[in-house]
């Protein structure tokens, strides 16, 4: 599926910028959830069936990463996952989100032609990869020729694009379903991360990233039904949990669906430079604090 990567260290909100501010606590939400509506989004599921459906509108790792460039936003490094927390990933669940999170930290790397972090990224994927049963994806002649030309940002975006496709294809005729969904969240996960904390930290207010970042209320929920699919396995509850914790922080935000989903299926450009969601300081700063959190909890060596 073309769109996989959507949905392919430190906690600490970290960033190139100077002069950044680090939110310190928890920020009480300003407009809180129905315990009822809360618990619709608990137990409604998408069904497999329609993931392909879902999965179209949602924003590229790629995209994302692309976005944060074009943006004017500084790289740093310090919001990668480390490749040494790798080690201690024992489980498939950890191994599996992780895989994604790393693809994502890849798509960045190339984004911003950094090849001195090339090497060390590439070599974790390789290796989650290979104890997931998917390295046979990773075409290591394509990686050697891609270091050896030094030209990073097309070839490493056109390169994770195919890897990750090839997997979602590989892992759905298995029957791999929530192998395949795991890789999407923690991809999902990281790009936000990433968006989240620089333009957080940012001395000036990045409405592009800002309106990225709001539009993810619309994704959230949706990955939040995709994964009810499988809140009887191992650490899927405790994800699902999180996420809706997250998905309740953004109940204020002002989203235009409509908007929104004209903007992800359009291809004549019309809709390009329409803002569908409005994100404040405060909404921001409680996004960016829950997010970290939970990307800590799933990076952070057993």
């Amino acid at each position: 599926m073309k769109k996989i990567i959507t949905i392919l260290a430190s906690t600490l909100l970290l960033c190139n910028c100077k002069n950044a501010t680090k939110p310190q606590q928890e920020i009480e939400p300003q407009k809180k959830e129905s315990i009822g509506s809360r618990q619709t989004i608990y137990t409604k599921v998408i069904p497999l069936k329609d993931v392909n459906s879902v999965v179209i509108t949602m924003p590229t790792a790629n995209e994302i990463t692309a976005t944060i460039k074009t943006s004017g936003s500084l790289f740093s490094a310090l919001t990668l996952n480390n490749p040494l927390n790798a080690e201690s990933y024992t489980t498939s669940f950890r191994k599996t989100i992780n895989l994604g999170i790393y693809g994502t930290d890849l798509a960045y790397i190339g984004a911003y032609d950094r090849g001195d972090l090339l090497t060390d990224h590439l070599k974790v994927i390789n290796s989650l990869a290979t104890d997931l049963d998917l390295s046979h994806f990773i075409d290591r002649n394509r990686i050697e020729k891609i270091k050896e030309d030094g030209m990073l940002t097309d070839s490493i975006f056109v390169m994770t694009g195919d890897v990750f496709t090839k997997m979602d294809k590989y892992l759905r005729e298995n029957d791999r379903h929530s192998t395949s969904l795991l890789l999407m969240v923690g991809s999902w996960l990281e790009a936000i991360h990433i968006a989240t904390t620089v333009t957080y930290n940012s001395e000036f207010d990045n409405e592009t990233l800002n309106t990225k970042i709001g539009e993810q209320k619309l994704i959230l929920e949706k990955f939040i039904l995709l994964l009810n699919n499988f809140k009887t396995e191992p650490l899927f509850g405790q994800l699902i949990d999180d996420l809706t914790q997250l998905r309740l922080l953004y109940e204020g935000v002002d989203l235009d669906e409509e908007l929104l989903i004209q903007a992800m299926t359009d291809t004549t450009g019309k809709y390009i430079n329409r803002k569908s969601a409005e994100i404040n300081r405060t909404q921001l700063a409680q996004i960016t604090i829950k997010l970290n959190k939970i990307r800590h909890s799933l990076i952070e060596p057993a």
